[in-house]
């Protein structure tokens, strides 16, 4: 009898040791897959904020390169947009708005809102302010990023 109650005792206490090792098992299991998760989302989150500050100098230079094309006596830019990689399912979209162009006598396409006149003897812009926003698709899955720099350029 007391052999027999000894056989189920020790039954019973490795049925428990080996369901509390399947349990010390498994949490070891989440906490890897956890961290595991968290770090590619930060991963993923660095490299999109790191393209986004090269899309904005892109844009920015790009804003410039038109300013320099542009005839001012036709038309006078304020806004220019750039989706990355492409404008119908962006996941990045950049806009350049000129606060104030600084220069020379006010072309007929400008306003004085956008132009500011130092020097009415000359057509020429001497500085541009401009304010780059670059940030991701409110319509997607992921964590919203969103840069803002305000640069005085020279074109």
């Amino acid at each position: 009898m007391k052999k027999q109650a000894i056989n189920r005792l020790k039954s019973g206490f490795s049925l428990i040791l080996a369901v509390a090792f399947i349990i010390a098992i498994s949490a070891l299991a989440l906490n890897t897959i956890t961290l595991s998760s968290t770090a590619t989302i930060s991963i993923n989150h660095l490299y999109l904020h790191s393209q986004a500050k090269l899309i904005a100098i892109s844009a920015t230079q790009n804003a410039i390169a038109q300013i320099q094309r542009n005839d001012f006596n036709q038309n006078c830019p304020s806004k220019f947009s750039l989706f990355y990689p492409n404008s119908s399912d962006y996941i990045l979209k950049s806009e350049v708005v000129i606060m104030r162009y600084i220069g020379g006598k006010i072309p007929p396409a400008c306003n004085d809102k956008i132009w500011k006149e130092i020097n009415a003897t000359t057509p020429n812009i001497d500085v541009a302010i401009m304010h780059t926003i670059v940030q991701t698709n409110p319509n997607l899955a992921i964590t919203p990023i969103k840069i803002s720099k305000i640069t005085t350029q020279k074109p």
